[in-house]
């Protein structure tokens, strides 16, 4: 499945639009239900841009990293809890599942690496303390060494600094 949810400020109204391609129903209804919560906490919050994919029965959202962490810091903001407990609701019902958390930065700043890593890891943790043991966890930093667009403006830094949640339910 592929879902693709933009969110921004158009003169100063918020924005959403959402694009849905189911490619297995399984993934409907989890992929719908984060969104459906989670969408409106990125809007009030200025966020440009959030999606949800599908690779096969590994459904993926992706978030904005300035959502979730200051600039340059991998400390949880306060107030995600919020949108942590929209998404924990969904992944429940995985129970034994494999979850990978892979975080992601722009090119500005030194060891950007190592920042996505512990954004990487304070997601987890978080993720994991509310889930309990039953989950196996999979986390990564990549830096800025995966940019889904040329790291060229300030619009583009932005979609790059992100934190991808994918579950693998087997």
């Amino acid at each position: 499945m592929l879902l693709l949810l933009t969110a921004g400020l158009a003169s100063g109204v918020g924005l959403a639009v959402a694009h849905f391609y189911p490619t297995t129903m399984s993934d409907v209804p989890l992929l719908e239900g984060v969104l459906r919560r989670v969408s409106p906490l990125l809007k009030r919050r200025g966020q440009p841009a959030t999606s949800t994919t599908s690779q096969g029965d590994a459904p993926k959202l992706i978030l904005p990293s300035d959502v979730l962490f200051k600039d340059n810091q991998s400390v949880l903001r306060s107030g995600t809890e919020e949108i942590f407990s929209t998404i924990l609701v969904d992944l429940r019902r995985y129970e034994g599942a494999t979850i990978r958390i892979a975080a992601y930065t722009d090119d500005l700043g030194e060891n950007t690496q190592d920042l996505s890593l512990r954004q990487a890891q304070a997601v987890q943790q978080y993720l994991s303390s509310a889930l309990g043991g039953q989950y196996h966890w999979v986390v990564l930093g990549y830096g800025d060494q995966a940019p889904i667009v040329e790291n060229t403006t300030d619009t583009n830094r932005l979609r790059n600094r992100r934190i991808e949640i994918a579950i693998d339910p087997r």
